[in-house]
């Protein structure tokens, strides 16, 4: 909490169940009966804006933790249009915006730091984005991670495009 507040950021503490985003994630990486992770977990809520530097700041400002031997991690999707998922139900091939927006984001997330958030925050206002987030709840994540990069490139490990969803994964520095 300290972190947030030196930053500038409002926040309080609150207990509750995990939100969908880290469940699900965390639900298929470690099952709890064949893989539990048997670590804490320390959800952090999106604001309630769209603002892309908002959440970088964000992650900026919990970016000491990795410091600290902590692993951030953050759960969205690269492209997330469920009301399109009806159209291509049954086919292997993307909604042209999937692939268009998945690329764009590859891009602003693999560029130089110096660069990124600049860059991501331009994901937003493309003729795309709206078509490929018709909120961008889904994306912001991925600007919070980002932020708390610092330094670090971003690199695409996988991406899977369908339909109107694109999943995607992206690390930022190594894991020792």
């Amino acid at each position: 909490m300290s972190m947030l507040e030196k930053n500038g950021i409002r926040a309080k503490g609150v207990q509750r169940g995990l939100d969908h985003g880290v469940w699900a994630s965390f639900r298929a990486a470690f099952d709890p009966e064949s893989n539990p992770l048997g670590v804490p977990i320390v959800q952090v809520s999106l604001f309630d804006s769209e603002d892309p530097n908002q959440h970088y700041r964000l992650g900026q400002a919990v970016a000491e933790l990795r410091d600290q031997n902590v692993l951030i991690i953050v759960s969205g999707q690269a492209v997330h249009n469920l009301r399109d998922m009806r159209y291509s139900f049954g086919s292997a091939s993307a909604m042209p915006y999937c692939t268009t927006f998945d690329e764009a984001l590859r891009d602003a997330v693999t560029i130089s730091p110096s660069k990124r958030e600049q860059e991501m925050a331009q994901l937003l206002r493309r003729p795309d984005a709206r078509r490929a987030h018709p909120s961008f709840e889904h994306l912001l994540p991925i600007y919070v991670g980002a932020g708390a990069a610092g330094e670090d490139v971003g690199e695409r490990l996988w991406t899977l495009k369908e339909g109107g969803i694109s999943w995607a994964q992206y690390r930022f520095g190594q894991v020792s």
